[in-house]
């Protein structure tokens, strides 16, 4: 059966000219839809070929060859897209507007777990996560964009999964008829940003105890990032200085020429800077002499380039190198005048000897010829020769005093100043003196030297109670604070205190050689030893009434 045409039929008969418009895919899928419903229905009824209004005469054999190739074509496109689909490691699945799976690949299912065509997509979410979830499916149906939505789980090994959804519309013509959801796995991602994080706050923690101020400059010279050191060292806010200019900080001390050439030419030239000499206004500091180190930070391939400087306060480095100087000529000096004491001594001794031996020598041939006048001359020499012979001794004592390192160790302080005041006892016979001798705190100290100080206090206490029908020596200790107190009291002459200053100085004396003999360096000799053990000397007195002189050890 045939249908009236006005064009002829057959093989040669012209076919139908392909359309020039475009249509979209769906519109597509519908007229192709409708053409083999109405292939379909010819064939069954017969219909040998079709006559279309516009003249046109289509054999119903040749449409139904073509639309077996079409067929044929979207089984092979479909099969193509189902291996891409199913090659997908994501996991994708297409949601149906009420939230209905209606198709999902074999990609890695979220959490381990298969999602099932037909079942609510939201139910493979964890709970916690559904909220969130169904507020950005709502956002993409609404309109039309599409989102990202981050969370995790628990695997099925009971490991912490971290997965990252997209969710974006699928569109059908301008109608929204569903939403594809594409999920994969962000763990290893999430672990690599974490050991990132935490490998930073390490690096920040260790410089953030550094001592020395660091700082970390881009190309431009604007400050990356700062340790606590150098915020807190140039009195710098962290988040004023993040950003700026080196030289705009610090009230712009570092902005100078000669700085920013060395600094320009660290990164162009991978150059390395030490050593670079700054004198700097620290706040509440002053200034300070600093030595600036820069070298160049290396980081990834295509990373901004940054350089490291750091900041070292060499001012009591300085300090100390004018204080062993110093301290180098004193030992060289101390070794001079050393020198020169035991010359002086060897060279004054001798005449000294040649003095006192003429002079015996004429009182012993002529002294009952000689007159009184001229004997009295002659004990005045002898006496005058003893004073300077025991001055010399006393020299030598202070100067070897200045090469003495004192050799410490726990010393009985109260057996020590008993054994030194039952020696200069002996030699007191006929006097009445009371002595007293308290506890006193054991001490670390070089007991050879300690025992020259309780002599000469000793020894003064004595001798300034000679006017005394009854004299009394009292030595006492304490304990105070972080020191170790020593006293020596008499009831002796006593001295003014306006001249207490003067008191332990080098042959500083305020008595005559009538009233107390003496050369005036044994409380010299004193404070000197005190001093070197760490410790101090002073004095309390009142004239005519007695004395206390005290020295402090260190505990």
């Amino acid at each position: 059966m045939t249908t009236p045409s006005s064009r002829p039929e057959g093989p040669d008969a012209p076919r139908a000219e392909k359309s020039e418009v475009d249509p979209s895919v769906p519109e597509l899928v519908r007229r192709l839809a409708d053409a083999e419903a109405a292939l379909r229905a010819a064939l069954a009824a017969d219909i040998d070929a079709i006559v279309l209004p516009e003249g046109h005469t289509y054999l119903l054999a040749d449409a139904q060859q073509a639309l077996v190739a079409s067929e044929a074509r979207t089984r092979k496109q479909a099969a193509v897209l189902e291996a891409v689909l199913t090659s997908a490691p994501d996991y994708i699945a297409h949601v149906s507007l009420d939230g209905t799976i209606l198709f999902v690949n074999r990609g890695l299912p979220p959490l381990g777990r298969e999602c099932l065509v037909g079942t609510p997509w939201l139910s493979y979410a964890p709970s916690e996560h559904r909220a969130s979830l169904k507020e950005v499916f709502d956002s993409v149906v609404a309109t039309g964009t599409t989102r990202e939505h981050e969370g995790y789980g628990q695997g099925p090994d009971g490991t912490v999964v971290w997965y990252s959804r997209r969710l974006g519309p699928v569109r059908l013509g301008d109608d929204i008829v569903g939403v594809v959801v594409i999920t994969g796995d962000v763990s290893e991602h999430h672990r690599m940003v974490e050991e990132t994080r935490e490998a930073r706050a390490f690096a920040e923690s260790i410089l953030s105890t550094v001592r020395e101020p660091l700082v970390v400059l881009d190309g431009d010279l604007r400050l990356v990032s700062a340790n606590r050191s150098f915020l807190t060292t140039f009195q710098v806010a962290s988040e004023e200085a993040e950003g700026r200019r080196l030289g705009e900080l610090a009230g712009g001390q570092w902005d100078t020429p000669d700085l920013r050439k060395v600094l320009t030419s660290i990164l162009p030239k991978q150059a390395e800077v030490s050593n670079y000499e700054l004198v700097h206004d620290v706040p509440s500091l002053g200034k300070r002499a600093m030595l600036l180190h820069g070298r160049r930070v290396h980081r990834p391939e295509g990373a901004p380039e940054l350089m490291l400087l750091s900041f070292q306060d060499v001012t009591d480095r300085d300090e100390r190198i004018r204080l062993t100087e110093r301290q180098r000529r004193l030992e060289a000096a101390n070794e001079e005048l050393d020198a020169f004491a035991h010359s002086v001594s060897h060279d004054l001794r001798a005449p000294l000897r040649a003095i006192d031996g003429f002079s015996r020598a004429i009182a012993e041939d002529c002294g009952d010829r000689l007159p009184n006048e001229a004997r009295e001359h002659l004990a005045r020499v002898g006496r005058n020769v003893e004073r300077m012979q025991r001055l010399i001794e006393e020299l030598l004592s202070f100067s070897r005093l200045a090469g003495t390192v004192p050799k410490s160790r726990p010393v009985n302080m109260r057996a020590l100043a008993e054994s030194v005041l039952e020696d200069r006892l002996a030699s007191e016979r006929g006097r009445t003196i009371d002595v007293e001798v308290q506890d006193l705190p054991e001490a670390q100290c070089d007991p050879d030297l300690l025992r020259q100080v309780w002599d000469n206090l000793a020894s003064n206490a004595i001798k300034y109670t000679r006017r005394r029908e009854r004299a009394l020596v009292r030595v006492s200790g304490r304990v105070e604070d972080q020191e170790l107190v020593y006293t020596v009291e008499d009831n002796g002459a006593g001295f003014d205190m306006q001249y207490a200053g003067r008191l332990f100085g080098v042959f500083q004396r305020f008595h005559t050689d009538a009233q107390f003999e003496g050369v005036g360096v044994g409380l010299s000799l004193v404070r000197r030893i005190v001093a070197r053990h760490g410790g101090r000397v002073w004095a309390d007195a009142t004239p005519d009434v007695g004395a206390k002189f005290s020295f402090a050890l260190p505990k």
